[in-house]
């Protein structure tokens, strides 16, 4: 085998991180190889996890979060084996045990958007296990998908979000207040009467006080309040302009 090349599936309509593989051999053979391996291939903290089906595998971190599914299908597809990068930030982890894998072909992966829809982002940040009013999760997953992925990865894994009816969005880091030590993002009424442009980057402006570890409060005390302020608005202006020109 000579090569393989790994490609966006931008159709699918079950989000944006989907791919299909093309090689020079055949696909199952691509397949079974990559699986039979698998065990040796994994990095430390992830676990295999395995189907009825003998053509499908995935993979999960021991918090029990599925990162990657790949599946062998005869007939729905022309190139056969098919990918589903649940987290994204695997996809280069999966590309480097690949590599181990077949350490004499070249592997090309072909890339076409660069960011999570809504839908995406739901699905990443399991919309379930946060407190948010129907009102303001169309709003969150708006905002969140003008983000770049790996901010939004991270969000998945430290912030857990809460809506309510006081002042206008903040931030809170006492991680002992939630089950999986997190920080809190708190989304209030006020957001609701902002414009697009606004809800987004306050909602950027927030996580970026988490990113940055600022200490959280609601007003300017016990610590330089209006330094975290602006490194805060400097940090959500990088990301929202990283978005909109890569």
């Amino acid at each position: 085998m000579t090569y393989i090349i790994i490609w966006r599936d931008t159709e699918h309509e079950i989000g944006e991180i989907h791919y299909h593989v093309k090689t020079d051999i055949r696909p199952k053979r691509v397949f079974m190889k990559f699986k039979e391996r698998l065990p040796e291939l994994l990095p430390e903290g992830f676990h295999i996890v395995t189907y009825s089906s003998p053509n499908d595998i995935g993979i999960l971190d021991n918090r029990h979060r599925q990162h990657m599914h790949i599946c062998y299908m005869q007939r729905r597809f022309p190139q056969n084996v098919h990918i589903t990068f649940l987290r994204d930030t695997f996809k280069p982890i999966f590309i480097q045990m690949l590599q181990k894998c077949f350490p004499k072909t070249e592997i090309t992966i072909l890339e076409e958007a660069d960011k999570y829809t809504p839908e995406d982002v739901g699905y990443i940040l399991d919309i379930a296990v946060h407190s948010v009013s129907r009102e303001f999760m169309p709003i969150l997953l708006l905002a969140l998908s003008k983000l770049p992925k790996d901010v939004v990865d991270w969000v998945a894994d430290n912030i857990y979000f809460v809506s309510s009816n006081e002042d206008d969005a903040f931030y809170k880091s006492k991680k002992e207040l939630t089950p999986w030590k997190r920080g809190i993002i708190v989304l209030c009424e006020q957001l609701k009467s902002k414009s697009l442009k606004e809800q987004t980057f306050t909602i950027a402006h927030e996580i970026a006080h988490a990113k940055l570890n600022h200490k959280a409060t609601s007003a300017p005390i016990d610590h330089d309040y209006q330094k975290d302020e602006e490194e805060a608005d400097r940090l959500a202006k990088k990301w929202l302009k990283r978005k909109l020109n890569p």
